[in-house]
């Protein structure tokens, strides 16, 4: 019997973007470049609700201000309405967004291995402890991050509930680094498939070092 008290949240990256159409070397993005899903997107989205329903289905889906979730999001929903005939509240949330690469913002790598070597290693290394994007965020900021989006999921999805978050690729990562350590494949990773459900439990609880900027 399903603890009443408890949440169920399912992570999930935004489909794929006119960003992510990859012409021989992947650009960053971050939260400064905000572009539309593209065709192919689109059917993810609708996939994703598939697959979503597999695992339950959802009273809540939270996009991050950009506009890539948000179109995920009301495609997901819009999706569920056509195969349950009830469509789940559809609802932007506050520190959801993605990264601020800063200096990296639509480059690729070899720009950046130039611009900021040491940043960019790490990226590429996946170091998320000495993420620094240069004149964006670091690893400081971004753990901040997840603990106010934790407080924010957690006062918004009530005991009970099922709720879906739709993110972004490097954030998401972030957050299961600090919510999932132990779930190394997770987040030990910079290819974040668009498909990839995360599922936990709420009220979520971070347990973090202490947090600096």
């Amino acid at each position: 019997m399903a603890n009443q008290n408890k949440y169920q949240i399912i992570f999930v990256r935004h489909a794929k973007a006119k960003h992510n159409i990859y012409n021989g070397e992947d650009i960053f993005a971050g939260q400064k470049i905000d572009t539309d899903l593209t065709e192919e997107g689109k059917q993810e989205a609708r996939e994703l609700a598939h697959k979503i329903l597999d695992n339950f289905r959802p009273d809540l889906i939270f996009y991050s201000r950009l506009t890539r979730s948000r179109q995920t999001a009301k495609m997901i929903a819009d999706e569920i309405l056509k195969i349950t005939a009830a469509k789940p509240s559809v609802r932007k949330i506050d520190d959801l967004e993605e990264t601020d690469v800063g200096d990296f913002t639509g480059i690729g790598k070899t720009e950046a291995l130039e611009r900021d070597k040491k940043a960019a290693e790490a990226f590429y290394k996946n170091d998320i402890k000495n993420f620094n994007f240069p004149n964006g965020e670091n690893y400081a900021s971004l753990r901040h991050r997840v603990k106010l989006l934790v407080s924010n999921l957690n006062n918004s999805v009530k005991p009970g509930q099922k709720a879906v978050a739709v993110g972004h690729g490097m954030f998401n990562r972030v957050v299961f680094h600090e919510l999932l350590k132990d779930k190394i494949k997770l987040w030990n990773n910079i290819d974040h498939p668009h498909d990839l459900l995360v599922k936990l439990e709420g009220p979520l609880e971070y347990k973090g070092e202490n947090e600096g900027r």
